[in-house]
Parts: C-alpha cells; sequence; structure tokens
C-alpha cells in the first residue's frame, strides 16, 4: 500500500511485469498439492485459520514468484530490449537499483508468509527462489543449458506441488 501510494506508476509497472500466465501456473499447483492432500486425507479445510494459511501460502508464491522475474529482468537486458521492451527495467520505468530493492521486499514478503504458513513451506519458498536465482543470475546463469533449464523449470514447479502438499 506504501509502495502504492508514493510510486503508484512504478507500482504499476511491477504488477504489469507479473506475467499473469506463469502466476497463474504457479498458484495451480500450490492449489493442486493442497488438493492432493485432501484427497488423499492428509489435511483438511477444517477452520478458518487453514484457509487463511493456504491464502497467504498463495500470497507468498506470488511474492516468490516477483521475486524470480525481477531477477531474470536484471540479468536478461539484451534479450528483453529485443523481444520484451515494455519490462520495467529496459523500458526505464525502474533503476537497476529500485529492481533490486523491490525484489529484496517479495523475497522478504515471500519468506515471512511463507514462515507464517509453516517450516515445510519455508524450505520449499527457499528451493523455488534459489532455483529461481541460479536459473536466471550469473556466475550460474543455467537458462542457457538446454536441459538443465527445463530441469530446473521441473524443480521449481515441483515445489510449488510440495508447498501446497505440506
Amino acid at each position: 500500500v506504501w509502495f502504492w501510494k508514493i510510486y503508484a506508476e512504478k507500482f504499476k509497472a511491477v504488477l504489469r511485469n507479473s506475467r499473469l500466465g506463469r502466476v497463474f501456473h504457479y498458484l495451480s499447483l500450490v492449489l493442486m498439492g493442497a488438493l492432493f492432500a485432501f484427497l488423499g486425507g492428509y489435511g483438511v479445510l477444517a477452520s478458518w485459520i487453514d484457509i487463511l494459511s493456504l491464502i497467504c501460502l498463495l500470497v507468498s508464491w506470488y511474492a516468490v514468484w516477483m521475486f524470480a522475474v525481477h531477477v531474470n529482468d536484471l540479468y536478461d537486458v539484451d534479450t528483453d530490449a529485443l523481444s520484451s521492451p515494455d519490462r520495467p527495467f529496459v523500458s526505464g520505468a525502474l533503476t537497476a537499483s529500485e529492481m533490486k530493492q523491490t525484489a529484496v521486499v517479495w523475497l522478504t514478503v515471500a519468506l515471512v508468509g511463507s514462515f507464517s504458513v509453516g517450516y515445510y513451506q519455508l524450505c520449499m519458498c527457499l528451493v523455488f527462489a534459489a532455483l529461481s536465482y541460479v536459473y536466471s543470475a550469473l556466475p550460474f546463469r543455467l537458462k542457457q543449458v538446454t536441459m538443465l533449464s527445463s530441469f530446473i523449470i521441473g524443480l521449481a514447479s515441483l515445489s510449488s506441488v510440495l508447498a501446497g502438499f505440506f
């Protein structure tokens, strides 16, 4: 809310950069994991606390995804300049330091939110964040290795399902 009140245009640029198709993908995986647990008899939505925990997990998963997007945008400037010139960093809506600060805020929200749900969710959130970092950032930048990049995306998807399941 503070970010929106002070810097409305920058806030809109960050939200437009969400990549809603992939947000839906990862949030669906979290919900699918919760559904697997529910159908397997491992968990129930017995109270409003369970429902709020699931909502908190979804918000934290959106936040860890946004951390991944910001890291990717910071290290993919040349490619984004050609393929996606409307991205906030390439278009100049955000500076590099603002992108880094926003990424730290997203990561903090993700870790605090997942910790409030449980330790397993925190571990899966850390796995997702670490995988997204080694996927996009130097010195690893594993997105350039064809088979390994698909494997990392698969592990990130698995961590999403496991976070919902636990």
